[in-house]
């Protein structure tokens, strides 16, 4: 009887410590949670999480040269939502990852680049640009668009590419990456 019991009582603990690695396994983390406040920089790009928003800011001084003429990124500001699953910078594009496969691309250009227009405007995204962010920057399988908001925001010279965006998350989003801001 007193065997039974132990035994019992050891695969209870058994099933019990399972339950807790499978459900702290299964845990979906951002690279932005739990940093309310706090800022992460370097020489090239500065990341200031805040409850509601984080705040990023690209300080890259690093120029391409072309012939003998030097062209510098465009510097900028802008705040940006929550939940960030991945991010990565591929030749001065920002790749932003959200949960369900949402995309944020920031192509900002160079300053040497003619147009600066800053008279923003939210555009359709067609396949061609989606597909071309998406296969030069996004190792992913192709993303299915159906039912999700695909916009560009422009002002002729930077690029925002918002792509799969859930339709709830859409107003917060755009509001979010209005704040862009040439420093």
């Amino acid at each position: 009887m007193l065997q039974k019991k132990l035994i019992n009582n050891i695969n209870m603990k058994k099933i019990f410590f399972f339950f807790v690695i499978l459900s702290l396994s299964s845990c979906k983390t951002y690279i932005d949670s739990d940093f309310s406040g706090n800022k992460i920089s370097n020489n090239s790009i500065s990341i200031e999480y805040f409850e509601d928003y984080n705040i990023i800011k690209n300080n890259d001084k690093i120029g391409a040269v072309r012939d003998k003429d030097v062209s510098y990124p465009q510097l900028f500001k802008l705040m940006m939502p929550k939940k960030i699953e991945s991010f990565k910078i591929i030749n001065k594009v920002f790749c932003i990852e959200y949960n369900s496969k949402q995309v944020i691309f920031i192509d900002a250009g160079f300053k040497n680049s003619d147009v600066n227009l800053e008279n923003w405007k939210l555009l359709e995204a067609n396949d061609e640009l989606i597909n071309s962010y998406c296969n030069n920057y996004l190792s992913i399988e192709k993303i299915a668009r159906n039912k999700r908001v695909n916009k560009l925001y422009t002002d002729g010279k930077t690029k925002i590419l918002l792509i799969n965006i859930k339709s709830k998350n859409f107003d917060n989003y755009l509001k979010l990456i209005k704040s862009f801001k040439y420093e």
